[in-house]
C-alpha cells in the first residue's frame, strides 16, 4: 500500500493536535452531570446578583432544566474548544 505525502502530512498534522489537547470529546462530555450541577449553582447565585434575578424564582422545574440543559451545551461547545479539539460538531 502506497501512502501519499498529502496522507502523511494530514496523519502528522491530526496527531500534534491530538498531543496538544488536554482533554478530547468524549472526557468533556462525560462531565455532564458534574456541568449540569455547576450550572444549576450559577444560576443559584445569579438570582442574587442579577438586577432581576429573582423572577428565576417563578420558573417551573423544567424552565429551570432547559436553561441548565443550555449552559452545559455551551460550556461543552466552549471547552471543547479550548481544551485542543478543533473538530466541528455539535454538542
Amino acid at each position: 500500500m502506497k501512502i501519499t505525502e498529502t496522507k502523511i502530512r494530514s496523519i502528522i498534522r491530526k496527531s500534534l493536535i491530538f498531543e496538544r489537547a488536554i482533554a478530547n470529546v468524549s472526557e468533556i462530555t462525560q462531565q455532564s452531570a458534574f456541568l449540569d450541577e455547576w450550572a444549576d449553582l450559577l444560576l443559584d447565585e445569579l438570582q442574587y446578583k442579577l438586577t432581576n434575578g429573582k423572577k428565576m424564582n417563578e420558573w417551573t422545574e423544567s424552565q429551570r432544566a432547559r436553561h441548565v440543559k443550555n449552559i452545559r451545551k455551551s460550556v461543552v461547545q466552549y471547552l471543547i474548544s479550548a481544551l485542543g479539539y478543533s473538530g466541528g460538531r455539535d454538542y
